[in-house]
């Protein structure tokens, strides 16, 4: 009998340490904001979405990242790149951009231009009536775009118009 009351006092002990451990966790878990572990990881901002743009928000956008843009006579947008002038048009109401170049000289085939409409994506080229060759990229802002996407079609027209100086026009 003395062993059986022992038992029983032994089990009321380990009942006891384990409620206490159980009411510890209970009580980290509910610890207060300042107590717990502060996450670094911060949401990332919402970026502004672009559906109509002007001419004088693109020359603006275009000079904070250091690109030569001007206005023309005309009030077009013109871009120098690498001493050649090119132009940014900003058409249907604010709606779409387009980039678009023009060579009156160099060595431009319909052979090249065909070869470089095959190949190459996100441009088109051309031999206007006289001859010449023109390059164009659009930028469709239907359904909105960030200003990250208009700086990335910024920099494809840029590298575009260096790929396509070498493959058509020389």
């Amino acid at each position: 009998m003395v062993n059986n009351r022992a038992a029983k006092g032994m089990a009321r002990r380990i009942g006891a340490g384990a409620l206490v451990l159980l009411l510890a966790l209970v009580q980290t878990a509910h610890a207060t904001p300042a107590e717990k572990v502060i996450s670094t990881r911060t949401a990332a901002p919402k970026a502004e979405i672009i559906t109509t743009l002007t001419k004088a928000r693109l020359h603006d956008l275009m000079k904070a990242e250091g690109y030569a843009v001007s206005f023309d006579e005309d009030g077009d947008l013109q871009w120098k790149i690498e001493g050649l002038r090119a132009f940014l048009f900003v058409a249907s109401e604010g709606t779409s951009l387009q980039f678009h170049i023009g060579f009156s000289d160099g060595n431009a085939t319909l052979e090249k231009v065909n070869a470089w409409n095959r190949d190459m994506r996100y441009s088109r080229n051309y031999l206007d009536d006289s001859g010449d060759p023109h390059l164009e990229l659009d930028l469709d802002l239907a359904g909105g775009v960030t200003q990250a996407r208009i700086l990335d079609f910024i920099k494809t027209c840029q590298a575009s118009l260096q790929q396509w100086v070498d493959a058509v026009i020389r």
